[in-house]
């Protein structure tokens, strides 16, 4: 193994695009339940800060049917938003369960089947939100994308045809259907869609879906008084408004800004809990990024008292370590975040990362190629991935 000082200046260079990876997001009201942040933190993009919520809320005991799949809908929203593909299959199914009759959920876990390469399970679930929603246009164009990936083209032309029926001007169906077309050996279709699509200004082909059906609105879940009473305790809304504006200092580098915000939040000692773990977090990821490796080691330690075994706190703790040049301490907590939520893609991808940077290669290949497979797209690790030789399909 590398010396420490060679490892910290390699550190330096693969480390440069770590962002912001616990957010906490701006309520409107300062006693909202956990159902209703958990659907908030969602709308605001803080992935993490939703996860916590919706746990807490599903694992109250509080909600059941519909809402509780709801719940585990939304929780699958932001497991997939942070690439936990598995983990967000398993909710989306949960969800399924409790509320058959919701397009939605089946419609992202098609999705999801998708970009796993599970082309028959993306077909059936497809296939049933057609049947549930036969005009929407997305979910006609998931099924093509399906059969497309199965390499059923005959099959994949319909719901292609039909979607573009419903949505004339709907370019990446045209594209799609070029590509089947051009599969079944029609070349004259197939350059006909395909100039089709380019006037749309579709020159590439997307076999992505949307992550819910655009033309259904989000429900909101209705939360039982027993749920509003034991609510988390009243927090002052300046103190929320703290949080919001450290989580946005950190997503602008505005490392200086964060730390004050962050500062300013936990100093007036209204937060408890699994709030005041990602106050402590977030401003622990200002200190690192501003070159203050004690400053942000107490406070990922305060993080992970506060949240014992927090699989994000302790990745994102032992990317701290590892910059640090603490490689063997940085390896310890990558395990316990991996051994917490074994399909955690970003704990693999940054120990990966941490084993090519001390020179061991082959456990690099090993740990980039299963963060690849459990969906981690970061240009960085697929760069590093490429030029590694490893295949980047």
């Amino acid at each position: 193994m590398a010396a420490p000082s060679n490892i910290e200046r390699r550190m330096q260079r693969l480390w440069a695009f770590v962002l912001a990876a616990v957010a906490v997001a701006s309520a409107a009201q300062a006693n909202l339940t956990d159902a209703q942040l958990c659907q908030a933190h969602l709308s605001a993009r803080a992935w993490n800060a939703a996860l916590v919520s919706c746990s807490n809320a599903i694992d109250s005991g509080a909600y059941e049917d519909e809402a509780l799949g709801l719940l585990y809908a939304t929780r699958a929203d932001a497991l997939a938003a942070k690439t936990d593909l598995e983990a967000a299959i398993a909710d989306y199914g949960r969800a399924i369960e409790l509320n058959p009759k919701a397009a939605a959920p089946r419609f992202a876990r098609g999705g999801l089947h998708l970009r796993r390469g599970n082309a028959d399970a993306a077909i059936t679930d497809f296939r049933e939100v057609v049947r549930m929603r036969p005009n929407n246009v997305f979910a006609l164009f998931g099924l093509g994308s399906a059969y497309a990936q199965a390499k059923d083209w005959r099959s994949a032309i319909a719901p292609l045809t039909d979607a573009i029926e419903r949505k004339p001007d709907y370019g990446v169906a045209y594209r799609l259907r070029a590509e089947v077309y051009k599969a079944l050996g029609n070349s004259a279709m197939a350059d006909a869609d395909k100039a089709a699509a380019k006037r749309l200004g579709v020159k590439e082909l997307s076999r992505t879906t949307p992550v819910a059906l655009p033309d259904e609105p989000k429900p909101i879940i209705e939360v039982p008084p027993e749920a509003r009473a034991s609510a988390n305790a009243p927090v002052d809304t300046f103190v929320l408004e703290a949080l919001a504006e450290c989580a946005r200092a950190n997503a602008n580098k505005d490392w200086d800004q964060a730390v004050a915000t962050c500062t300013r939040a936990i100093d007036s000692r209204q937060l408890t809990g699994t709030r005041l773990a990602g106050a402590h977090a977030d401003r622990a990821i200002a200190h690192d990024e501003a070159m203050r490796p004690e400053q942000a080691m107490a406070d990922y330690d305060m993080a992970l008292k506060l949240s014992p075994g927090n699989a994000v706190f302790l990745a994102n703790r032992a990317v701290s370590l590892a910059k640090d040049g603490h490689v063997d301490r940085a390896m310890a907590d990558f395990q316990a975040a991996i051994t917490r939520k074994p399909a955690f893609g970003y704990a693999y991808a940054m120990r990966g990362l941490t084993h090519l940077a001390a020179g061991n290669t082959a456990l690099a290949k090993a740990d980039m190629r299963k963060a690849y497979d459990l969906g981690e797209r970061h240009p960085v690790l697929v760069e590093k991935m490429q030029a590694l030789g490893l295949q980047t399909p």
